[in-house]
């Protein structure tokens, strides 16, 4: 494989463009409060690519992959079973609630649902959850870019944490909602035709099957019913990702809900939340497939200088280094950019916003400068966590495992507050410590339920060996079944807890708080007819094609 200047002409022109597009937000710019929100009104499908975008990152593209390459196509699971759930949510509830009471983000609704203080705690737990998935992001995509440029990681870190900041840091959320469309475009054009490369490689789907010689690496539900590589059943994906997790990792993410309230008309943000839907559901064909075709692949391919430690997570950049030419290599490195920078425009505004309005609680909007620098050090910040887990990658395996610590008790208290008026401040905040103690306490079962009382000193081996009889149901298969599992019992554990300590209302303003709480009227089925008929045939789109992959 060899990259050509025709490939760094293209990827020179592809960041052209991106800080072209920041220049000219900067000039509609003339207070922070247009960086903080889109200055000029956007039509609904921009909106709705830029939420498609959220879901393309390096997380997604690379780490999905791997998942898919390892235990096959159980992983569609990820962006089915945790997007219809989420969406509907955020369509009935979310968008409802914060348009009559005219909530712009998050933090904002915890500080008029609760206190000042719930919105602090919200808004410090937002910035670390973004921190830890940004740098995250950062880490797998120098990964995959070092394949096809053999920079240092570190290096390409760095270059990619600069970009970043520099065109957000340029035309803040309007920039970044914007160069979306772009970032989406590239990163679709250069994944899609691997999908169509593979069935022409082999003839057709069946005989694709044949080769990888194991015919439950393609079944979706069955292996869920039993025992399967995954270690995943089919319970936790249903209370663990679709009810606890995806809430939080779309429904109440706080880069979704800024990107929604950029757009004045709610029917217009259901419009847009819809589309990306749809767009989820596609995005397995870009995603999925490809990693399906490459382990079917693998005999017949060259796998150049790929350690096999790091084979899974470049398994996509593989496949476009045997079939793709110069030319296509170029939109494959910005394909891999985009797909970082789709996380890190995000992450950027949220801790910029966080700060700013939340932490710092400045006022007057005035200052475009202060946000810029707080948009750098953002970027500065996640540069750093990338490098850390540069040096020690086992981390990045518990990065889910942080979110199932503080984001699901954070989710969970804004579920109860949203739809129980009787929640208080000082329920919401012993909601998300409960929280936080359940995490820990059934984090600590997991470990004990693995350890061999056989490999400790005498004493403490007989106090273990009849607790990990008491603790089987912890003795998880894989760390992904154990996070789900903790996650539902996270979201069920905080919400009871912040209704045991809620007591006595302490909101005085009746009719503020019926603003900010979930009510279904009498004409709510009449008024969302069409997003529910669009939601039930999703969900029959999902059964048939789950049918014919059976």
């Amino acid at each position: 494989m060899k990259i050509e200047l025709v490939d760094y002409s293209i990827v020179l022109i592809f960041l052209a463009f991106l800080f072209y597009v920041g220049y000219r937000c900067k000039q509609q710019m003339h207070s922070a409060n247009d960086f903080f929100l889109v200055a000029k009104k956007l039509p609904a499908w921009v909106i709705a690519v830029s939420l498609f975008s959220l879901g393309l990152t390096s997380f997604d593209v690379i780490g999905l992959s791997a998942l898919t390459a390892d235990h096959g196509i159980i992983s569609l699971h990820y962006f089915w079973m945790g997007t219809i759930p989420a969406l509907a949510f955020l369509i009935f509830c979310v968008i409802p609630v914060f348009a009559k009471s005219q909530i712009k983000n998050l933090p904002d609704y915890l500080h008029r649902r609760f206190d000042s203080d719930t919105r602090r705690i919200g808004a410090c737990i937002y910035i670390l959850m973004v921190c830890v998935f940004c740098a995250l992001n950062l880490f797998l995509g120098s990964k995959a870019l070092s394949f096809f440029c053999p920079l240092p990681q570190g290096v390409w870190i760095t270059i990619l944490a600069a970009i970043a900041a520099g065109y957000v840091a340029l035309g803040g959320l309007s920039a970044a909602i914007l160069n979306s469309v772009l970032l989406v475009s590239v990163i679709v054009f250069a994944l899609t035709p691997l999908s169509v490369l593979g069935i022409a490689h082999f003839g057709d789907w069946n005989k694709m099957v044949i080769e990888l010689m194991d015919k439950s690496y393609f079944e979706i539900w069955k292996p869920l019913l039993g025992l399967n590589s995954l270690g995943v059943k089919w319970e936790y994906i249903f209370t663990g990702l679709s009810l606890s997790m995806s809430l939080g990792l779309f429904a109440l993410d706080y880069s979704v809900v800024q990107r929604v309230q950029s757009l004045d008309d709610a029917n217009d943000a259901k419009k847009a939340v819809i589309t990306t839907g749809w767009l989820r559901m596609l995005s397995p064909l870009i995603i999925v497939f490809p990693a399906l075709v490459t382990v079917a692949a693998v005999p017949s391919l060259k796998l150049f200088d790929v350690k096999d430690a790091d084979s899974g997570m470049l398994i996509l950049p593989i496949l476009m280094g045997n079939w793709y030419t110069p030319g296509m290599f170029g939109i494959c490195v910005a394909a891999f950019i985009a797909s970082v920078l789709c996380s890190l425009q995000a992450g950027l505004m949220v801790f910029s916003t966080a700060v700013f309005s939340d932490i710092q609680n400045a006022t007057g909007y005035a200052n475009v400068v202060r946000a810029q620098k707080l948009t750098v050090a953002g970027a500065a910040i996640f540069a750093a966590l990338a490098l850390l887990l540069n040096q020690f990658p086992g981390a990045s395996n518990y990065v889910q495992t942080i979110f199932t610590f503080i984001g699901v008790p954070l989710c969970a208290v804004t579920i109860c507050g949203m739809f129980i008026s009787g929640c208080t401040s000082k329920g919401a905040k012993a909601g998300i410590l409960g929280g936080v103690i359940i995490a820990f306490l059934h984090y600590g079962c997991s470990i004990l339920s693995s350890i061999s009382p056989n490999l400790l000193p005498a004493g403490i081996g007989s106090l273990i060996e009849p607790l990990k009889s008491q603790l089987a149901y912890f003795g998880f298969r894989s760390a992904f079944a154990s996070n789900l599992s903790r996650a539902f019992f996270v979201f069920i554990g905080s919400i009871v807890i912040a209704l045991l300590f809620s007591g006595k209302q302490d909101k005085t303003d009746s009719k503020e708080l019926d603003l900010l709480t979930f009510h279904i009227s009498s004409v709510f089925a009449r008024e969302n007819r069409m997003v529910l008929l669009s939601t039930m045939f999703m969900l029959i789109v999902l059964v048939l094609l789950n049918v014919g992959l059976w």
